[in-house]
């Protein structure tokens, strides 16, 4: 089985590696960054298989959800990501660093009859690094929810749903949590995405459109289906083999060494 066959990713989630990539250059201060065209998209979607009509639809969707912003100059069609995005970029250091006692714990109730609701809600969590603890219960590190808070009185949910933000748990509660868990069946599976994300890295031909490629498989591949479903447990509760932060050191250690290849095949091709 390929490594996308088992860590499968959508259109939309795969799109989020090129549109992010300008934001990450910017907030390094790197001048000169261009947002993503439509071409772009277009040619890394196809090294996924992915064809430009399920793109366009793609792109679409996000527009009128409002996870990104259209820029049209000169018969160019560029994009941006919204600052909901932006956050939970900023938001992803936070929970890996595990440095914070702090959290937000999340409640959400609604009638019967509003099903597409109850959907949007676990969606808009699941997509911020929430990670579901109980019935219509969800937790995160604290993180900024100014986004979050903006984003549920534009899809009218404020009313259902209740923000509480905790100093800290005891050490019963986290306990309650790492058991619901299965930590150990965790730290397996961590252990095997940490192999062949490496495998998968490895395979790379050198060039810069394969590295680019390669790395958006990764880095979304690890928020969709290791960050996103992390708990935000302390150190002293995780088992000794418990990949999650070398996971994500190896990531980044490696993204920086390839950067500057990566970002000439950017900025090459927004140009």
């Amino acid at each position: 089985m390929t490594f996308l066959g088992k860590y499968p990713i959508s259109t939309t989630e795969a799109l989020h590696y090129p549109l992010m990539f300008a934001e990450n250059l910017k907030k390094l201060r790197i001048l000169g960054i261009p947002y993503v065209k439509l071409d772009f998209l277009y040619q890394y979607g196809k090294s996924l298989g992915i064809p430009q009509g399920t793109i366009r639809t793609a792109l679409s969707r996000m527009n009128k959800s409002g996870f990104l912003s259209v820029i049209k100059t000169d018969d160019i069609t560029r994009y941006r990501v919204s600052p909901l995005q932006v956050e939970t970029m900023m938001n992803m250091q936070k929970k890996i660093e595990r440095k914070r006692s702090n959290f937000i714990v999340v409640v959400y109730s609604f009638e019967k009859n509003q099903e597409k609701e109850r959907i949007q809600i676990r969606s808009l969590l699941e997509y911020l690094g929430f990670v579901r603890f109980a019935q219509n219960a969800y937790i995160n590190i604290k993180i900024e929810e100014k986004e979050l808070r903006k984003k549920l009185k534009e899809k009218k949910l404020e009313e259902n749903v209740y923000l509480f933000p905790v100093e800290s748990l005891q050490s019963q509660e986290l306990k309650k949590l790492s058991t619901a868990w299965k930590l150990p069946q965790r730290a397996i599976y961590l252990k095997e995405f940490y192999q062949e994300i490496k495998m998968f890295l490895n395979m790379s031909d050198g060039t810069s459109e394969d590295l680019f490629y390669r790395y958006g498989v990764a880095w979304i591949s690890f928020y969709i289906h290791i960050h996103s479903k992390e708990l935000p447990l302390p150190n002293k509760l995780l088992p000794k083999d418990y990949h999650y932060e070398e996971i994500f050191d190896y990531l980044r250690k490696n993204s920086i060494r390839e950067g500057s290849k990566m970002m000439r095949y950017y900025k090459a091709g927004n140009r």
